[in-house]
Order: C-alpha cells, then sequence, then structure tokens
C-alpha cells in the first residue's frame, strides 16, 4: 500500500478516494498524525493511474471526469452498504429461526388436536365400522341444521392404514406450518381444506369424503406453491415427495386404488390457491 497524498479536509479526501475507486483503483482513507487525511493507494501497479486522477483533482477539482467516477463509486458504496444490511438481517432472522427451534415443541398444538380428536372417533367407531350414516355428505340434512357433516368427516377414518397415512402427514406439514405461520393459521387452513373437500367429494362425485386426506393434499397444494414461488418461503417439500402424492391422487382417479378422490383434488386446488396468495404478500411485505 502507498500513500497517493493527504488532504487537510476530510470531504476532500473522501470524494478523491471515491475518485480513485470509480476509476476501479482499490484506495483507502487513512488518519495521519499530523490530522490530516491520507488517501492510500492498494497495489503499486496503480500508482500511474491514481497519479493521473490525482493532477486532473489538482488541477481542476470539478472536473466532469473525476466526479462521474466519485458518483459511480458512491452509487457501488450504497450498494453494498444496502447489502451488507439484508445480509445482517438474513443472520439475525437465522439466529431467531434457531433461538425458536430450541424451544419449539416437538410437536404444534392444532396438530396434536386434530391426532387427538382423529383418534378419539377411531376408537369410538371402532375405526370406521359404526356410525358412519351421521358422518355421510347429506346437503339437505347439512341445510336443516345438521352442520357437522362438514366437518367431522374430516376425523372419521375407515380402516388402520387409512388413519396411520393420514396422521403421519398431519404430523410432519402441521407442524412445520404450525411452527413457522403459528396456530391459528393452521387451524384456518384445516377448516378451509377440510369443508372444501368434503364439499367438492359430496357435489362433485355425490360420495361422502371420509378422513383427514383432503386435508393433508390441501396442506402440501399451500407448501409446494409457497416454496415455488417465494425464495424465502421457510417450508420447501422435496420434489419426489410432491410427485409421489400427486401420483397417488392419479391412481384414484384412474380407479387403481378406491378413494375420495375429489376430496383429494379440492383440497390441493385449495392449497395451492392459499400458496398463491400468501406468496404474492410475503414478495410485497419484502419489496
Amino acid at each position: 500500500m502507498r500513500k497517493l497524498t493527504s488532504r487537510d479536509d476530510r470531504r476532500e479526501a473522501q470524494y478523491l478516494r471515491d475518485a480513485l475507486v470509480g476509476g476501479e483503483v482499490p484506495a483507502t482513507l487513512k488518519l495521519e498524525a499530523d490530522g490530516s487525511f491520507g488517501v492510500w493507494v492498494h497495489a503499486q501497479t496503480d500508482m500511474p493511474l491514481a497519479e493521473e486522477l490525482l493532477s486532473a483533482f489538482v488541477t481542476d477539482p470539478r472536473d466532469p471526469r473525476i466526479a462521474e467516477l466519485a458518483a459511480r463509486a458512491g452509487v457501488t458504496r450504497r450498494a453494498i452498504t444496502a447489502e451488507e444490511r439484508e445480509a445482517q438481517r438474513r443472520q439475525e432472522r437465522a439466529a431467531s429461526e434457531q433461538q425458536r427451534a430450541r424451544t419449539a415443541p416437538a410437536i404444534g398444538t392444532v396438530t396434536l388436536g386434530l391426532i387427538a380428536l382423529s383418534g378419539m372417533v377411531a376408537y369410538f367407531t371402532k375405526v370406521g365400522e359404526l356410525y358412519s350414516e351421521l358422518f355421510g355428505f347429506d346437503w339437505s340434512a347439512i341445510l336443516h341444521g345438521e352442520w357437522w357433516r362438514l366437518v367431522l368427516p374430516v376425523f372419521y377414518h375407515i380402516g388402520w392404514m387409512h388413519l396411520i397415512f393420514n396422521l403421519m402427514w398431519v404430523h410432519q406439514l402441521g407442524s412445520a406450518i404450525e411452527y413457522h405461520f403459528r396456530s391459528r393459521y393452521l387451524l384456518l387452513q384445516v377448516i378451509v381444506f377440510g369443508v372444501g373437500g368434503v364439499l367438492a367429494e359430496g357435489f362433485i362425485s355425490r360420495h361422502s369424503a371420509m378422513g383427514l386426506s383432503g386435508v393433508v393434499y390441501g396442506l402440501l397444494g399451500f407448501v409446494w406453491v409457497r416454496g415455488r414461488l417465494d425464495p424465502r418461503s421457510p417450508i420447501v417439500p422435496a420434489q419426489s415427495t410432491v410427485v409421489i402424492m400427486l401420483v397417488w391422487m392419479l391412481l384414484g382417479f384412474a380407479g387403481v386404488i378406491r378413494m375420495a378422490n375429489w376430496a383429494h383434488a379440492g383440497g390441493l386446488v385449495l392449497g395451492m390457491v392459499w400458496g398463491a396468495v400468501s406468496a404474492g404478500f410475503a414478495r410485497h411485505r419484502a419489496a
């Protein structure tokens, strides 16, 4: 590092240093022992250009070339400062997430409630062997006050595999969403996706949707689309997971596996729409 010159006025020295940096001559401003401000060039090979710019500056401090180079350095410095602030915000968010992760429960309150309620319904109905008439879709009965037919079918499972499969996905997806987006957010999604799936199956296929499958596909659609459209999304499902779930749904529509296809599709579409809208809001807040 070699000293180019020194100035008594800090602003003058900073202006010259900016002109050097704008001309791609790395330079540093240092406070000297006599109270002046020294302009130091980092590389010996840059000294000829630095001396040329210094000569132009001494001849005319308002030289257009010097002013342009100094302005260019100012823009670069502001950009770097903005990047540093953004990097600091990312570090603070990461530290906050780590702190939350250390204190977060293994399973969220709403997720645990869904699992517990499904388990209770499975116990009292002998896993779908009893009371199926109370959980079936009947629009006329719903209009006459039997509103539970929109909600309770979500917790009614037929067979152990049906129950275990859905609870496994609810635990995985629900816990992640509840952790990153809070419990009330997940609860609202469960209501929307669950009721939406029941209505889709009831009106389109004229059959009853049973189980949490519509909710599961809704949660999957949400994290999938949110992760695709929002680079900052805290949850991004593995592509293999999405493919497996979509293939599983298509096997149902193909008749290979008997299940509530329209409840799955309805939940998935609602989840994808929710994901797209929430990603748009997230990008707007970040702008």
